[in-house]
């Protein structure tokens, strides 16, 4: 299934935004067992506001098989 999430904010709000240091984020609930039973809130990606901001994406859920932690998978950005 494939999600989309679209938002406006308009120039002043964004200038306001950016000046107090503000971000977009996006947090979904994750349970945790190791840390806790209840949903947690997970940040799951935040980025800087725009006055057109919009997020697509497709969940694929696959059985992880590495057995170490990559410290430099890339991560894309896209800023307009």
């Amino acid at each position: 299934m494939q999600y989309q999430l679209n938002g406006t904010i308009d120039q002043a709000g964004v200038e306001q935004n950016v000046a107090n240091g503000h971000s977009i984020m996006v947090v979904r609930s994750a349970i945790i067992s190791l840390v806790s039973s209840d949903n947690l809130p997970i940040a799951w990606l935040t980025w800087s506001p725009f006055e057109s901001n919009s997020m697509t994406w497709q969940e694929i859920y696959r059985k992880p098989c590495a057995t170490t932690l990559r410290t430099d998978a890339p991560i894309a950005s896209i800023s307009a």
